[in-house]
């Protein structure tokens, strides 16, 4: 008969390439954000992903990395609203600033013409005096 041997599973080797690649994983996604952020463009899930070579099961299950990617993204909702809030203020402020131009400009053009009035008055005048006085003398 044949002796019966004990036998131990060695999963020591599994365990360590588990870690490693879960490591390796992290450092990926930790990459691709930075990458991201410097260069200023939209931190999302799938932009992660697809930077990282990662799926994006793997980012929402990993609760730190799902933290981080949300609060950035949530970071640049915000200052994109600051933004257009910004740019409307603008647009609201140039809107009152040409509205007091052109009010500005029509009070400038009723002048001129009350200019316009009063010397062509004048002339009248002057001509006048010229045909009972004879032509000034210069």
């Amino acid at each position: 008969m044949t002796a019966r041997r004990e036998w131990t599973r060695n999963t020591a080797g599994l365990l360590a390439r588990a870690t490693s690649k879960a490591l390796d994983a992290r450092r990926r996604a930790e990459l691709a954000i930075q990458e991201l952020v410097v260069e200023q463009r939209p931190v999302s899930f799938s932009a992660v992903a697809e930077r990282a070579g990662l799926s994006k099961t793997y980012l929402y299950n990993d609760a730190a990395l799902r933290k981080r990617i949300e609060a950035l993204r949530d970071q640049r909702r915000i200052r994109t609203a600051q933004q257009r809030q910004a740019r409307l203020q603008t647009d609201a402020s140039l809107k009152v600033v040409v509205a007091a131009k052109d009010q500005q400009l029509a009070l400038l053009r009723i002048r001129v013409k009350q200019l316009e009035r009063e010397l062509a008055l004048a002339r009248g005048q002057l001509y006048a005096a010229s045909a009972v006085f004879g032509p000034p003398i210069v």
